[in-house]
C-alpha cells in the first residue's frame, strides 16, 4: 500500500512542479529557461515531497527584493536579458544594463510569485 500511496504521492508532486512552471512561462518578464527548467520534486522521505527550484535566484524572483543594496547588481546578466527581450546590439545592451542595475538598487524588485499562485489555484 505504501508503495501505491508512494507513486500516487510523486505524481502530485510533479503536477505541482508542471503548474508552477507554467506559471513562470506565463509571466512576462522570464527571459530564460533555466529557472523554469530547474523546478523539480524531492524525495525527502518515503509519502512526502518537496517541489524546489535549484537555482540560487527563484528566492529573489519569488518574493522581489527590496531597494537600498549596497552594491549594484550584477549587470552581465542585465545585460543579456535586455539584449535578449529588447533585441538591443550587445553595446548598447551593456550600456541601459548599468542604468537598470541603478534602478534595482534604489528601488529593487517586484514580486513574481508563481509557486503561491500554483498552490492557491491548483491544491494537490
Amino acid at each position: 500500500m505504501n508503495r501505491t500511496m508512494d507513486r500516487y504521492v510523486g505524481r502530485a508532486a510533479m503536477f505541482m512542479a508542471r503548474a508552477i512552471q507554467r506559471e513562470y512561462r506565463q509571466n512576462d518578464s522570464i527571459a530564460f529557461s533555466t529557472l523554469v527548467n530547474s523546478i523539480h520534486p524531492e524525495k525527502p522521505f518515503p509519502l512526502a515531497r518537496d517541489v524546489k527550484a535549484y537555482v540560487k535566484y527563484a528566492r529573489y524572483v519569488e518574493e522581489g527584493t527590496r531597494g537600498s543594496y549596497k552594491g549594484l547588481p550584477p549587470t552581465r546578466p542585465l545585460a543579456e536579458w535586455l539584449r535578449i527581450r529588447h533585441g538591443l546590439s550587445e553595446h548598447e545592451a551593456k550600456r541601459r544594463a548599468f542604468g537598470l542595475a541603478r534602478f534595482i538598487q534604489i528601488h529593487g524588485t517586484r514580486a513574481r510569485p508563481a509557486f503561491k499562485l500554483s498552490i492557491k489555484t491548483n491544491p494537490a
